[in-house]
C-alpha cells in the first residue's frame, strides 16, 4: 500500500527542469513552433567559468533561443563562482539532446569525476 509522506505541488529544484520544459513547449505551441519531445538535466555542472557573460561569450551558439529547435539552458548560474552550475537541454531527438549537453560541458570545462 502507497502512503503519500508529502505531496507538494509547486516548483522545487526537483521540478524545475521539467517545469522550464513544459513553459517553453506552451511558448512555441502559442508561436505555432514545432514541441521538443527530448529534454535532459545535468545538475552540479563543474566549470572553470566564474559567471554567467563569460558562459554566454564561451557557449552562445549552443543556447536555447525560440528561433532554434533545440539548445541548452543554464540555470543555478549564481553557483558559478563556485565552479559549479546546472542545465538543462531540449531538442528534437535525444541524440541530438546528447550532443548539445557533450559539447556544452567540454566548452565550460566540466571534469569528469
Amino acid at each position: 500500500q502507497i502512503q503519500f509522506v508529502e505531496v507538494n505541488a509547486r516548483q522545487n529544484g526537483s521540478t524545475y527542469a521539467s517545469s522550464i520544459w513544459f513553459r517553453i513547449n506552451q511558448i512555441r505551441a502559442r508561436n505555432g513552433a514545432a514541441f521538443l519531445p527530448c529534454w535532459q538535466l545535468f545538475r552540479s555542472a563543474t566549470t572553470e567559468l566564474q559567471d554567467f557573460a563569460a558562459l554566454q561569450a564561451r557557449t552562445a551558439d549552443l543556447l536555447y533561443l525560440p528561433e532554434r529547435a533545440a539548445g541548452v539552458i543554464p540555470y543555478w548560474t549564481g553557483a558559478m563562482a563556485h565552479g559549479l552550475c546546472s542545465c538543462l537541454t531540449v531538442a528534437e531527438s535525444p541524440s541530438q539532446a546528447q550532443a548539445l549537453e557533450e559539447e556544452f560541458l567540454h566548452r565550460i570545462g566540466h571534469a569528469d569525476p
